[in-house]
């Protein structure tokens, strides 16, 4: 018979298990997604146009500015 480090093939079993568990511990906890101090990006609904209200804004400032030079 050779001598082995453990005595019974269960307790061999066992420590081969928790030896695998721990590295697959290991591992997933290498391969989480780190945290960042950037936020996450957010999605808003569309409800204005905000390019449109701003072309409406410089239309009106360019009347009155065409009236205060015709005036």
């Amino acid at each position: 018979m050779q001598p082995t480090l453990f005595r019974s093939h269960a307790l061999a079993r066992t420590v081969r298990g928790s030896v695998a568990l721990g590295l697959s511990l290991l591992a997933a906890a290498c391969t989480t997604t780190p945290t960042s101090e950037t936020p996450p990006p957010t999605h808003f609904a569309i409800k204005r146009q905000p390019k449109l209200q701003a072309g409406g804004h410089w239309n009106a400032m360019a009347n009155n500015a065409a009236q205060t030079l015709v005036t």
